[in-house]
């Protein structure tokens, strides 16, 4: 226990490991004159509790990197102890061998460093010396609910304002709205076992609703099946292409092509018999009726057709690979080799190769639409489901071959994540289920840690902050993981729905919307953070 004695020569006790600030302001309101125990009024309670609780925001925000290192720190020996207890039967002791001591850590050790063991530059530190500095005036605490909510809203402003773009509206979205929304939650759970984790899940629900405040809605990308139909394949463009007639030598050359890549591919005789039968016809009926980009239109679905089925791997193979060839083709057609009614024929094949780009890039969006919608489905989470369902593209080269380098890419780290998402999705499993996730263990196993660290760091009160800080920070990086699984997934969709023209648009976008995830996950982060720490503060306090 740690022992004060008072002027009157009184000893007041407090458990180990209580923050100063906190031993300050608990003396300041028990011991202090009666005159200084007068209430302020509403008004100025709250400007008094604003402004510590903006400093005490502004020391979160600026140590957040080191409380992030610490519960990564205090997480991996908690997991070492864990380990060795587990293989075994019994905890770690500094009494016993190099291995076992090297399990078990240090912690008297680690106490007498600078910081008490925890990084000099976290929060926890960071708010003490501030605490030092002004004379104890950020640790004020408000006697007034005007003055708790003022201290809350206090508090989240100076991520909001870091993290959001500055300006009112970001204060509102980002600040204000999660700080109420927290402060309210915690008020009715005051006193309760539940106020931390109040406090938390109402600062994260606070902040998704703030952020889509004033937001305009976002554009829904054509699906699918609107895209395919804008390629515009039907009887005005049959007739068209009927006109684009072109040269029985162009016809019979590309024909001739066709045939010659079919024996050198080393096939078997009855699908050198099943292709060369689909040629042979139509190239009698390009005769019949005269060669034209019909014509070739119509070679491309027979050509498919005699492919056969997706368990007719032979021919399904030659056929993607005639089909291609015959693309390269018509791509390749000079506008003198066409004539459509009488006028020169570049813009009928133009209009050949937008219809024909419109209907592949409506096939390959089919694919990730069908993607996203079981991965969002998944019983398994949202996020973790994407990621399934991504990785299938990426292990199926048929899938994988239809889309071009930069949407591979996309595909690519849809499944795998970055550093940022992959660190998240680590820390996420010491938070709630926040989706169709429906494993709990996760967020048992970050309460039973968060206190260990906490109590390793500040001894008891700070095993009463560490549990439900390490579930609120692991809550709002689950929340996070999920969203840039989203995003990635939305990025991905849009980028292939885009096309080949509309791809380079996107690319701006698409790093200013990252950088906005990025900025919501460390509000988040911050958000818990300090909704996680009042209970303990008032605890004291009174």
């Amino acid at each position: 226990m740690i022992e004060v004695e008072l002027p009157d020569g009184t000893i007041a006790e407090f458990p180990d490991g209580t923050p100063n600030d906190v031993i300050k302001g608990a003396l300041q309101k028990r011991f202090a004159p009666q005159a200084a125990q007068e209430k302020p009024g509403a008004v100025a309670d709250s400007f008094s509790s604003f402004a510590s609780g903006v400093g005490r925001g502004a020391a979160d925000l600026v140590g957040l990197p080191g409380t992030i290192g610490d519960i990564l720190r205090g997480g991996g020996q908690w997991a070492m102890r864990k380990g060795y207890e587990l293989g075994t039967g019994e905890a770690p002791s500094q009494d016993g061998g190099m291995v076992e001591r090297f399990f078990a850590g240090n912690p008297d050790l680690e106490a007498k460093m600078v910081g008490g063991g925890s990084s000099p530059l976290g929060g926890q530190n960071l708010r003490a010396g501030l605490s030092t500095v002004t004379g104890g005036a950020t640790d004020y605490q408000p006697s007034t609910t005007a003055g708790e909510y003022a201290r809350t809203v206090g508090e989240f402003l100076p991520g909001a304002m870091a993290l959001g773009g500055g300006g009112v509206a970001n204060a509102l979205r980002y600040g204000v709205v999660p700080a109420v929304t927290s402060e309210t939650a915690g008020q009715a759970t005051e006193g309760t076992a539940a106020e931390p984790y109040a406090r938390i899940a109402g600062a994260l629900l606070g902040g998704a609703v703030g952020s889509r405040l004033g937001r305009p809605a976002a554009q829904k990308p054509p699906s699918a099946a609107e895209i395919k139909k804008s390629a515009g394949y039907g009887d005005a463009m049959t007739d068209t292409l009927r006109q684009a007639r072109t040269t029985d030598s162009t016809y019979q050359g590309i024909v001739r092509n066709l045939w010659d890549d079919v024996k050198q591919a080393g096939t078997s005789y009855d699908v050198q018999q099943n292709f060369g039968k689909t040629l042979q016809n139509e190239l009698k009926l390009a005769q019949q009726e005269g060669a034209s980009l019909h014509s070739l239109e119509r070679l491309r679905r027979a050509l498919r057709s005699a492919g056969g089925g997706t368990l007719d791997t032979p021919n399904r193979a030659i056929a993607e690979r005639l089909i291609d060839k015959l693309d390269d083709a018509v791509e390749n057609l000079s506008a003198s080799s066409i004539a459509a009614s009488g006028q020169t024929g570049r813009p009928v094949l133009d209009m050949l190769k937008d219809a024909r780009q419109a209907y592949r890039t409506g096939k390959k969006a089919e694919i990730i639409e069908k993607a996203v919608r079981n991965g969002s489905d998944a019983k398994s989470g949202v996020e973790n489901g994407l990621r399934l369902e991504f990785t299938k593209i990426l292990k199926n080269d048929k899938l994988l071959r239809n889309f071009n380098q930069a949407e591979q890419e996309a595909i690519r780290k849809a499944a795998r994540g970055d550093l940022s998402s992959n660190t998240l999705r680590w820390l996420g499993t010491f938070g709630v289920p926040v989706d169709q996730g429906r494993n709990f263990l996760g967020s048992v196993i970050g309460g039973g840690a968060g206190a260990s660290i906490g109590s390793a760091i500040a001894g008891p009160a700070g095993a009463a902050v560490g549990g439900p800080l390490l579930m609120g920070i692991g809550t709002a990086a689950k929340v996070g993981a999920s969203r840039m699984a989203q995003d990635q997934a939305a990025i991905v969709e849009a980028l292939v729905k885009a096309g080949p023209k509309g791809a380079s648009a996107l690319t701006a976008a698409q790093g200013a919307r990252q950088l906005a995830q990025k900025e919501a996950i460390l509000r988040a982060l911050l958000q818990g953070q300090s909704a996680a720490r009042v209970p303990s503060a008032r605890e004291y306090a009174q």
